[in-house]
């Protein structure tokens, strides 16, 4: 097969073999069974929560920081006010 009408005569025989029906519902569901019951989590609950609670107490913490520059973001106009307003001080 080294050249296209080699391929298209390949093909043209392949369009009229029609694929054996094979039942393999039946071993699927077995095996995802076994598997469903011998599964064992590598990490205990108790930590994945743990690691999840730290990482939500320190998105607060920068999000409770980081909220005045946001401020500072959305209203440049606030900021150079501000920024005026203590130098004038």
């Amino acid at each position: 097969m080294t050249n296209i009408p080699d391929f298209e005569r390949l093909a043209a025989r392949a369009a009229h073999d029609a694929p054996e029906h094979v039942q393999v519902t039946g071993t699927v569901m077995t095996r995802i069974r076994s598997a469903r019951d011998r599964r064992v989590s590598a990490v205990p609950d108790r930590v994945v929560l743990a690691c999840a609670g730290v990482s939500v107490a320190v998105a607060l913490i920068v999000a409770f920081v980081s909220l005045p520059s946001w401020n500072g973001v959305t209203d440049p106009l606030a900021e150079l006010l501000r920024s005026m307003d203590m130098s004038l001080q």
